[in-house]
């Protein structure tokens, strides 16, 4: 891992208060940022991903509230245990990019390009790899509690936000400005 990666892009900054003593800062002087679409559609496709975001989220909550035979099964509990870290910091990283706004630093233009794309992934090849296999359970076993239709549909609810979510991801490049 790449330590002070972006150190290039900022300047040490010093100036006098009042009081006089000395203020230090930093001072971004790094290339600007922007977003390849325009803004009004980054703007419109912000909010698309923020709503997919919650619905997949409460999607999951939703799934581990009614008692189900399912999760007492280690080969469904683990992929869809495992979903909630890419599902999450595709949340946390969609809720940050609300706050973005074009120019950009190199940092958060760098997290959107390289990060976004391989968490929407992983949370659409987890979920679905945990629908199979719940699937899979109906079919061989059966349903033996009434949460295991409601975990199958809140996976399939998540399965299809994180197909949008990474179906969205190039609404979100970023490119240098000129």
């Amino acid at each position: 891992m790449a330590r002070n990666k972006y150190s290039r892009d900022y300047r040490l900054v010093e100036e006098f208060t009042a009081d006089g003593r000395v203020k230090t800062g930093y001072e971004y002087i790094g290339d600007a940022w922007t977003f390849k679409n325009d803004i009004s559609t980054v703007e419109g496709e912000k909010k698309i991903v923020l709503c997919l975001v919650i619905v997949s989220c409460a999607a999951f909550v939703l799934a581990l509230l009614p008692p189900t035979g399912m999760m007492h099964k280690l080969w469904i509990a683990l992929p869809f245990a495992f979903t909630a870290l890419p599902l999450f910091l595709s949340a946390e990283l969609i809720i940050r990019l609300q706050k973005i706004k074009a120019p950009m630093e190199h940092r958060y233009a760098d997290k959107l390009n390289n990060s976004y794309p391989p968490r929407a992934l992983a949370t659409l090849y987890l979920s679905v790899i945990s629908l199979i296999a719940e699937v899979i359970y109906l079919e061989v076993i059966g349903m033996q509690k009434g949460g295991d239709l409601i975990m199958t549909v809140c996976t399939a609810v998540m399965a299809i936000c994180a197909f949008w979510l990474f179906k969205k991801r190039d609404g979100f490049l970023c490119i240098k400005e000129k």
